[in-house]
């Protein structure tokens, strides 16, 4: 395989994704008086490839002002799909790993698309 053929490019990269991800957007549900803010799926079990940045360190924690009993948990992934489908900022993502853990996400800034594949950057926070 060659450089300057985006189909087989796209093949070899679509070869290595072996998650699959749910994508949920944020909507409104209005009761009376009342918003809530729902998640409605968008697209469903999309293969894709998930990428951790990094775990949050000590020293970040402290910079953060949370404090030990705390113990929250940030990090940063990217995200790799097909170019087709068309993600947001906000939008939800639930990724199940090849190795059965589930993740939730949320994409943070607009995905970056090329002819073989985007990548949308993802944040984790949860308390652990």
């Amino acid at each position: 395989m060659g450089f300057g053929n985006p189909a087989a490019e796209r093949a070899a990269l679509e070869q290595t994704y072996e998650d699959r991800t749910d994508v949920l957007r944020p909507g409104r549900d209005r009761e009376g008086n009342l918003t809530r803010t729902v998640y409605e799926l968008v697209y469903g079990a999309l293969p894709c490839a998930l990428s951790r940045a990094g775990v949050q360190s000590r020293l970040s924690r402290e910079r953060s002002g949370q404090n030990r009993a705390e113990n929250r948990l940030d990090y940063d992934a990217v995200l790799f799909l097909a170019p087709e489908p068309e993600l947001r900022p906000g939008d939800r993502v639930r990724v199940q790993r090849a190795d059965g853990e589930t993740l939730e996400l949320e994409l943070v800034g607009r995905a970056v698309r090329y002819p073989t594949h985007q990548e949308a950057a993802a944040r984790e926070k949860r308390l652990i």
